[in-house]
């Protein structure tokens, strides 16, 4: 926050920011075909790659759109898909290649885990 005006966000040390990013990602996690490991076949590369092209610099996210969410069912890292199976190893490790590629290149990750 800048402390001259509040209504204002700043980098510790540096100038002003300003966020922007794509509208209605809320099932950026789940896009495309799911697979037989629980990871998905999608385009989040593709989307992250055009908002590293085009300056987009955050993106929020739901971990978990199922049980009481807007998503399907499979929306959500467990395995099966079930809450009470634990969370599914592979299904973190694709996210996680995924926030690190948005990281990496300054994307603000606004992460919701429900």
């Amino acid at each position: 926050m800048d402390s001259e005006n509040s209504r204002y966000l700043k980098r510790e040390g540096g100038g002003h920011i300003f966020i922007c990013g794509p509208g209605d990602p809320e099932g950026f996690l789940f896009r495309g075909e799911l697979n037989v490991d629980g990871t998905r076949t999608g385009d989040q590369i593709e989307i992250i790659q055009k908002m590293i092209h085009y300056g987009g610099n955050s993106l929020y996210l739901q971990a978990v759109r199922s049980h009481g969410g807007d998503g399907s069912p499979d929306h959500n890292p467990f395995v099966n898909h079930d809450p009470e199976q634990g969370l599914n190893k592979a299904v973190l490790d694709q996210w996680e290649s995924w926030l690190s590629l948005m990281d990496d290149h300054g994307i603000l990750i606004y992460f919701f885990l429900y």
